[in-house]
């Protein structure tokens, strides 16, 4: 039987700063807010508008340190990773939470030049590439 498929591929900008953390273990990881927008017929005029999405990422190991580092606001980010849900009670009150875990992150600095990161499944670091836009090819879709 299929086990099924969990796969997420977000193309946008950074609406902040990479904020870099680490769990009570040391395990360093990077918390990113990527938009992204698509266009909708706004009314029967035909007029479009941009709808945008706000998404939290979460980028682990020596790879959400590079991000954090490099990668700043406004920064175009491509990520491709897993859809996970997590819930937690504060004060008595149940929160929950939805994220992207990335597999594979990679940003543009408004240089010009791009930065790869890798990280596999299980969160452990893969290793990180520099190339240029048009390089992004098939050898980068993790699957």
């Amino acid at each position: 039987m299929a086990k099924g498929v969990n796969v997420v591929a977000l193309d946008g900008h950074l609406g902040r700063d990479p904020e870099l953390k680490f769990t009570q273990g040391g395990q360093p990881y990077a918390t990113l807010s990527l938009a992204t927008s698509t266009e909708s017929r706004k009314n029967q005029s035909g007029e479009w508008e941009d709808i945008s999405q706000w998404h939290r990422v979460v980028v682990w190991g020596p790879d959400g340190e590079d991000l954090a580092q490099g990668a700043h606001k406004g920064d175009r980010c491509a990520v491709m990773g897993t859809l996970t849900y997590r819930s937690w009670e504060k004060d008595g009150q149940r929160h929950y939470l939805t994220e992207i875990k990335a597999t594979t992150a990679k940003y543009w600095p408004k240089d010009g030049t791009s930065r790869t990161s890798r990280t596999s499944n299980n969160g452990s670091a893969g290793g990180g590439r520099a190339g240029s836009p048009a390089s992004y090819g098939d050898d980068d879709i993790p699957f």
